[in-house]
């Protein structure tokens, strides 16, 4: 029994190392370009842009949310900012909505582990999501007088430090502080995965088509999962088994949604709000998971295959050790009394 269990152990062990090795590449690339994004998508030009018309500011939340590097609590306080500065409730649910579900660090580490069509479908979806999401909350919950939103903080703050140098904070000490603790969690789920799975159990006990999309929206929408910490798990579950679509599901409603979220929202926001943004997310998910499997099949979309530790060449694992210093750190800059988690989006 000791053995086995050893043995289980080792599995699990080399799965979360693959894992690492096969992520760490784009994810530090990710942070790079996140760093570089937030330098230009501050929350203040967020901000001009979302109080300009009902409709437009819709569709501009939800474009200016896609690439931002917010994860799903984190875009909480950021959106409820956007309210107090007059952006329409509409807007702010599309801001909601889109937002956590990807991001430019996200987009890149899933071109890395999952491929192009993974890559895709989750920006599209997430701004179909934010529209339709946005405007059905414009159109069942009307705004109160615009009057009533503040205008506080309509000025930008002068940048203390030069560019580069809150390019390289966001990048290498907020956003790990954001993902640490997630995104560990995610390495050990998906080598838990990996390593103690038996290939057959998931095609031959794991329910197909909607009755699996179901469980997985189910299962992943009450706990917080983060869209980057939530990709090893889906490329684990693909691997395993489960169809591309049914992992696109938990890439799209995991992120989205969370009891903090949608407890913050309900009270901020109003019930009414926070039911059609649950709703929509889960729909957008059903449906975009639907369309994956009907466009690609359950063995035709393009994977990477997964990285073994035996092959991975010394840049990997440079990169692998970089990352964990990185993680490490930022869990360790929480523990002193620093706060390197805090959004990367400046007011």
């Amino acid at each position: 029994m000791s053995g086995s269990w050893t043995s289980g152990l080792g599995r699990v062990a080399e799965g979360v190392l693959d894992t690492l090795l096969a992520m760490a590449p784009y994810l530090l690339l990710g942070f790079a370009v996140a760093g570089v994004v937030s330098l230009v998508l501050t929350q203040a030009v967020v901000r001009r842009h979302l109080g300009r018309g009902r409709r437009a500011g819709v569709w501009k939340a939800a474009l200016f949310g896609i690439p931002l590097p917010l994860c799903s609590c984190g875009v909480i306080p950021v959106a409820m900012s956007l309210r107090r500065q007059g952006a329409s409730r509409g807007a702010v649910a599309s801001f909601l909505i889109s937002t956590p579900q990807t991001g430019v660090d996200g987009f890149l580490v899933k071109l890395g582990m999952l491929g192009l069509a993974f890559a895709l479908f989750t920006p599209v979806a997430a701004l179909i999501s934010g529209v339709v999401g946005g405007f059905l909350v414009g159109r069942l919950i009307p705004d109160p007088d615009p009057g009533d939103a503040g205008t506080e903080c309509s000025r930008e703050p002068a940048p203390e430090h030069p560019a580069w140098r809150r390019a390289l904070r966001t990048a290498f000490i907020q956003l790990p502080g954001t993902l640490a603790d997630p995104l560990l969690l995610g390495l050990v789920v998906a080598g838990a995965i990996r390593g103690l799975l038996p290939e057959d159990l998931v095609s031959t006990h794991f329910p197909g088509g909607l009755g699996g999309k179901l469980l997985v929206l189910a299962v992943s929408m009450p706990v917080y999962v983060c869209s980057t910490a939530s990709v090893p798990v889906a490329a684990a579950l693909v691997h395993a088994g489960v169809s591309p679509g049914t992992a696109l599901v938990l890439l799209i409603g995991g992120p989205g949604v969370n009891a903090a979220t949608v407890t913050a929202l309900a009270s901020q926001l109003g019930r009414r709000t926070a039911a059609v943004y649950v709703l929509t997310i889960a729909a957008l998910a059903i449906a975009a998971g639907t369309t994956m499997d009907w466009m690609f099949g359950a063995a035709d979309v393009d994977m990477p295959p997964p990285l073994s530790s035996h092959e991975a060449g010394t840049g990997s694992w440079v990169m692998a050790g970089l990352l964990l210093v990185l993680l490490a750190g930022a869990r360790l800059g929480r523990r002193t009394g620093n706060r390197p988690g805090s959004s990367p989006v400046r007011a």
